[in-house]
């Protein structure tokens, strides 16, 4: 039964590491819409808006460790 799981891993990581990939792009969507909604004044740029703009940076920073990290494990 452990041979089977460590066969079956690598797989199931790469399948990982792509739904990481479409992470970041929704991250980025999500980005374009903040930044959208930014410039037609429905979102003030404050202090508020300022800290999701640093939260999406810090979130991107760990998916990419993550993917990082399991790509080294392959």
């Amino acid at each position: 039964v452990t041979g089977v799981q460590t066969c079956a891993l690598p797989i199931y990581t790469k399948e990982f590491i792509q739904f990481l990939y479409i992470a970041i792009g929704s991250l980025a969507e999500l980005e374009t819409f903040i930044e959208i909604s930014k410039n037609l004044g429905y979102i003030k740029n404050t202090e508020s808006s300022k800290y999701i703009d640093v939260e999406m940076g810090n979130i991107r920073k760990m998916i990419y460790a993550m993917i990082k990290s399991l790509s080294s494990r392959l």
